[in-house]
């Protein structure tokens, strides 16, 4: 975790590759919050939405869940994770959002099929962010605020950073601070933190007041844009055989 917000606020390279990390995602709330062993042997034999208690005791590869919600495509079916999980999920999603965005900011435009690489990566990007929050609508502890202006505990406080992923994604695409190309200013330290932590302090503050239809409108207008795109990307593929022709109806 460290890792990630040293690149996403800091403007930092990474220590390590994602694919270093070995580890499991953090298991479901009902064991961490057994108050003694016998408790949570109990919860752990009963049924859950999170899967056998095989799978619950170990939890989920990592690196498995991420590979899955990253697939460019809508995905139907959802793996059950808990809030804490989707929160390790989506700060690795941003780890490669914002080093990607950096890393084209630093080499430019001068390499036509380094752009397609980038724009392909930020596709992948998109679907995951997509995907992701699509398994926290679904997650069984997905915490449900009744109290107005409130927010849950930090851990399970998650959606602002699905929207600070929107936000950069538009950022990169309108080449606006901290991507700017041969914009120095954007990689110093300070200047990033202060601008990720505005952006956090209004997505907070914004959430706080909604009652979360914003952001399922919003993620339905990145459905119908991820499906745009990926017609144009198949589209571009097929070879035009009728030159302007194809513009006009056959009858």
């Amino acid at each position: 975790m460290h890792d990630c917000c040293h690149c996403i606020y800091f403007a930092l390279p990474t220590s390590y590759h994602q694919h270093e990390i070995q580890l499991n995602l953090p298991c479901d709330n009902g064991l961490w919050q057994a108050r003694c062993a016998a408790d949570w042997f109990a919860v752990l034999q009963a049924s859950s939405p999170y899967g056998p208690y095989q799978m619950r005791l170990t939890g989920i590869s990592f690196l498995k869940s991420l590979s899955y919600i990253s697939t460019t495509r809508l995905l139907s079916a959802h793996i059950s994770l808990n809030p804490f999980a989707h929160f390790v999920l989506v700060h690795s999603i941003l780890r490669q959002l914002f080093h990607t965005c950096v890393e084209h900011q630093i080499t430019g435009h001068s390499a036509e099929a380094s752009d397609e690489s980038v724009d392909q990566k930020v596709l992948e990007l998109q679907y995951a962010l997509h995907n992701w929050f699509q398994s926290w609508k679904h997650s069984p502890d997905a915490p449900k605020n009744t109290v107005p202006h409130d927010e849950p505990p930090f851990i399970d406080n998650v959606l602002p950073f699905y929207w600070l992923g929107q936000i950069a994604l538009l950022a990169h695409q309108e080449s606006l601070p901290p991507f700017e190309f041969t914009t120095p200013n954007d990689l110093q330290v300070e200047t990033r933190f202060r601008l990720v932590k505005h952006w956090l302090k209004h997505i907070r503050n914004f959430l706080k007041k909604g009652d979360g239809g914003a952001t399922l409108f919003w993620d339905e207008l990145m459905k119908i844009r991820l499906q745009t795109w990926q017609h144009e990307i198949e589209t571009d593929r097929l070879e035009e055989e009728d030159g302007l022709l194809g513009f006009f109806p056959e009858y």
